[in-house]
C-alpha cells in the first residue's frame, strides 16, 4: 500500500508548531527545517545541522 504524503507527519512542522516557530519547506522532505527564537537567538533545526544566529533586537 502506498502512503499518501498528506497522511505523513513532518517532524519539523510539528516541532515548529509546538514551539511557536516557523516551518520552512525545503526542496524535498529531507531538507525541511524549523526555526525558533529563544532568548534573542534564532535557532534553525534541520536534518543535517543546527544553526544559531544571535538576533539583535
Amino acid at each position: 500500500m502506498i502512503e499518501n504524503s498528506k497522511d505523513k507527519i513532518n517532524f519539523w512542522e510539528e516541532f515548529a508548531k509546538e514551539n511557536n516557530g516557523v516551518f520552512k519547506v525545503g526542496y524535498s522532505w529531507i531538507s525541511d527545517s524549523a526555526e525558533i527564537e529563544y532568548r534573542k537567538w534564532k535557532i534553525t533545526f534541520d536534518n543535517f545541522t543546527l544553526w544559531l544566529e544571535f538576533c539583535l533586537r
